[in-house]
């Protein structure tokens, strides 16, 4: 699993790991557009390959933040990327990459440590896809 740290400069959860993609959807923007938009900015993922995202689950979070009570929904997707392909970063937010193991993503979420604290959205997420890919792995 692709890991992205966030930069240092963010607002929100500066210096965190979080998930490879991911962004808020623009009014009038739908959830598809917003993916493929992301995935380049955030990744360097090719539209083509960034349209290839599968939803794979909607997560609720909600939890207080220093200016007031985050709720909102994630639209989780699923992509398979090239074995031979990595992330290159368009618009600066990320400055660090990182192709996990199953095993390393586990213990980064239960041990939350640093400098592999990862934040709380995309622990979300990736829980959610560790779950899915463990009952697919035992079906």
């Amino acid at each position: 699993m692709w890991l992205a740290r966030r930069s240092p400069a963010k607002a929100v959860d500066p210096g965190l790991l979080d998930n490879l993609v991911g962004g808020g959807i623009a009014s009038g923007a739908t959830v598809g557009a917003t993916v493929i938009k992301e995935s380049w900015e955030e990744a360097g993922i090719a539209a083509e390959i960034a349209a290839g995202a599968v939803n794979s689950a909607e997560l609720t979070i909600f939890r207080q933040q220093p200016d007031g009570i985050q709720h909102e929904t994630i639209y989780a997707h699923d992509l398979w990327l090239p074995a031979d392909w990595s992330p290159a970063n368009q618009d600066g937010e990320a400055v660090e990459h990182r192709l996990a193991s199953i095993a390393d993503v586990a213990r980064i979420i239960a041990a939350d440590v640093a400098p592999d604290v990862m934040t709380a959205d995309a622990s979300l997420v990736a829980f959610d896809c560790l779950s899915r890919l463990h009952a697919a792995a035992v079906c």
